[in-house]
């Protein structure tokens, strides 16, 4: 019986596809040493800044990362700079960094993108954490700080950075009226991991131009959210990417739907000032295959049913035994041309999943062009293309 399609994917010790490697790298001028945040605006130009006790001057880069031209915004503190964001030419910059939670008074800064004029007056719209009534004055044990915002519909939402002990992963996620003197609560919140604060306690967000990604980085690691709804984001389905150096990243943007642009302080401990292109896309349309560490072995085939041109799916994952057993595990099964077209539920048994899809397929969807993605709860923790063999 002839297998037309075949996965089969051993790993040793190696995380390969789950780090995320360096597409291109450019060195900020040297002025820039803390860039704390990035964000991309329409003319293709990107708006960065020097953090807290600098001044108050917004960088203009080319997409090279050099020097078009210097904003100086007038009528404001650089307190903590920490987080820039637009939707379209109104842009936000975000005085919100509480490392020692000594404040809960934050400030907003809007103002209108112009590269014609080299000084800027902008609006402040401030805000409190409602529940923030005792500021602790410590550097930990405490979740109101933040280093990102989003704007998104002419909305603005930010990203708690946890400084919980002990620590518990936990981003809070709220919703910010943009009129003056708001009062703020979580509308959402999702637990990153427990890995430590460099790996799961948030530096920067940023939206992809469509809408439908979402990065959260952290100085080690790329949260991508997709497939939510409006601005629930953390409702989708996520994959984490590791990246392949430890500096102190602290901005991100999309380039486009596929890239992302990444920046890096620069200090003598961890040495930095980059700006980097990371391409996340080829993990989400075949051409590189993502798996986390636990998985041993994939192994998937399509092989003819009957004279009818009805054709069966086998699946089998090996995973270590570090994977939950007993737990349930989502298979989609994607073209193209359609998206998902399949959707599976299978359990994990003794490291091990056996699935047989339950109904034939047809010759014409057999012979396409496949993609398999597999989730545990909604992380994702493999996607390949399906070779034809």
């Amino acid at each position: 019986m002839k297998i037309l399609f075949i996965i089969s994917v051993f790993l040793c010790n190696i995380i390969s596809a789950q780090i995320l490697y360096v597409q291109k790298t450019y060195r900020l001028p040297k002025f820039i040493k803390e860039s704390s945040g990035i964000c991309k605006m329409p003319d293709g130009k990107f708006l960065t800044f020097n953090d807290s006790g600098n001044s108050t001057d917004i960088y203009v880069l080319d997409n090279t990362a050099q020097l078009v031209n210097i904003i100086k915004l007038k009528g404001v503190k650089n307190i903590d700079w920490e987080a820039v964001s637009a939707c379209d030419n109104t842009v936000y910059v975000a005085d919100i960094g509480n490392n020692y939670n000594y404040r809960n008074v934050f400030e907003l800064y809007r103002f209108t993108y112009n590269t014609k004029e080299i000084e800027l007056i902008a609006d402040k719209i401030t805000f409190t954490y409602k529940h923030n009534i005792i500021q602790n004055k410590n550097l930990w044990g405490h979740h109101y700080d933040s280093e990102a915002i989003l704007c998104y519909k002419n909305n603005l939402y930010l990203f708690s950075k946890n400084r919980s002990r002990p620590y518990n992963g936990i981003c809070y996620l709220y919703k910010i009226n943009l009129n003056n003197n708001n009062v703020i609560v979580p509308v959402d919140s999702i637990n990153l991991g427990t890995s430590g604060f460099f790996s799961n306690s948030v530096t920067d967000a940023a939206l992809s131009p469509s809408g439908k990604k979402l990065a959260l980085i952290t100085t080690k690691k790329i949260f991508l959210f997709y497939d939510f709804d409006e601005a629930y984001f953390f409702k989708g389905k996520y994959a984490i990417f590791t990246f392949d150096k430890f500096t102190q990243k602290e901005g991100v943007c999309f380039l486009n739907n596929d890239t992302l642009v990444v920046t890096d302080e620069n200090n003598r401990f961890l040495p930095g000032g980059n700006m980097y292109y990371y391409d996340v896309g080829s993990y989400f349309n075949g051409c590189k295959t993502y798996r986390i560490p636990q998985i041993e072995q994939v192994y998937f085939k399509i092989t003819p049913q009957n004279k009818a041109n009805e054709y069966r799916c086998a699946l089998k994952i090996k995973f270590s035994n570090k994977f939950i057993n007993t737990d349930t595990i989502n298979i989609e099964i994607h073209t193209p041309e359609k998206g998902k077209v399949f959707l599976f539920k299978t359990v994990v048994i003794n490291n091990t999943c056996n699935y047989v899809i339950p109904f034939a397929i047809n010759k014409t969807f057999a012979t396409q062009k496949l993609f398999l993605r597999i989730y545990h709860h909604n992380k994702l923790i493999y996607s390949s293309k399906i070779y034809n063999v």
